[in-house]
């Protein structure tokens, strides 16, 4: 999955698109507890405050996907 997000990123898809039933990529890939595609998006630039979906935020999702260590990856990249 991961050859593929970058395949697709390479593309220039857009990273923030929203839409779906989990709402971003990023909290996609993190609900589904894909942290490398998580680290990706975030790396590309994925909106780490973004709002929507079950979740609330890539962070909520992070935390209840008990992902740590894209939990702070997320902290560190958020405008507070």
């Amino acid at each position: 999955m991961e050859l593929v997000a970058r395949r697709l990123i390479q593309k220039d898809t857009e990273v923030n698109t929203q839409g779906g039933n989990i709402d971003t990529p990023l909290t996609a890939a993190i609900a589904h507890n894909m942290e490398p595609v998580a680290r990706l998006l975030i790396e590309k630039g994925a909106e780490v405050n973004a709002q929507g979906g079950p979740y609330g935020t890539p962070l909520m999702a992070a935390i209840a996907r008990n992902m740590e260590p894209v939990a702070y990856c997320l902290l560190r990249r958020a405008r507070i």
